[in-house]
């Protein structure tokens, strides 16, 4: 295995946040399908070529493409691998159970693909949770773990007006998907100084996905870091 520093994933970091989100013209990948755990295909692509791979993990309710940007600016040096996890983009949608280990199951399969034995695992939003996880199946491949914008927030406690309103968010979500969507992505996805073209972009992709699908992912995200709190 070759080495990589600290330093350089740090520097990966920092280029991570310096480059914007969202998609731009990509045309030179090489698209493939993976079959994860439960049959479901995993769309993914693969650009470029080196000794280090970056795979990109997108966040709730949208796609790979919001990768694109990074992608256009790393596969000069790198292997760079953007996926869509099932219940996204064009992967399988007939999943029974929408939860973090069966996200990190898919990013497996993807990883199981590509055979690459210096790996730095990419996450935005809960892409993090999700990479933590698939991390653990293979250590030994994975030499970098980087999330930008995580799920989660170690400053927040749980207390029983919390859970009153993360209750009547999520009755919302499941009678009034658009809605409650809508809310959650305005209210807590952005700060008051982001720019309002981008804003409406994401509304519009998170409100096109399933809303079951959606609403059982954010759920068992919730849940999940509920219990995880209590270590």
């Amino acid at each position: 295995m070759t080495f990589f520093s600290n330093k350089l994933i740090v520097k990966l970091t920092a280029i991570l946040f310096a480059v914007s989100f969202f998609s731009c013209s990509l045309d030179n990948s090489t698209e493939k399908i993976a079959l994860s755990f439960d049959n479901q295909p995993i769309h993914y692509n693969v650009y470029g070529n080196g000794p280090l791979t970056l795979l990109f993990v997108h966040g709730w309710a949208t796609n790979q493409t919001y990768w694109d940007n990074q992608v256009k600016f790393f596969e000069g040096k790198y292997k760079v691998v953007t996926l869509d996890l099932a219940g996204h983009g064009k992967s399988g949608k007939s999943r029974k159970n929408w939860t973090p280990e069966n996200y990190a199951r898919d990013v497996i399969a993807v990883t199981d693909e590509i055979e690459s034995e210096n790996l730095v695992l990419i996450g935005h939003d809960m892409g993090d949770e999700i990479i933590l996880r698939a991390s653990r199946t293979n250590p030994k491949d994975v030499v970098g773990i980087i999330g930008v914008d995580n799920f989660k927030n170690i400053d927040v406690l749980d207390t029983d007006s919390l859970q009153e309103v993360e209750d009547r968010f999520f009755n919302i979500m499941k009678k009034q998907y658009k809605l409650g969507a809508e809310f959650y992505v305005a209210e807590y996805l952005f700060s008051p100084y982001s720019n309002a073209s981008t804003i409406k972009k994401v509304i519009d992709d998170v409100t096109k996905v399933d809303p079951k699908m959606a609403t059982e992912t954010l759920q068992a995200l919730f849940d999940d870091y509920k219990n995880e709190k209590q270590f």
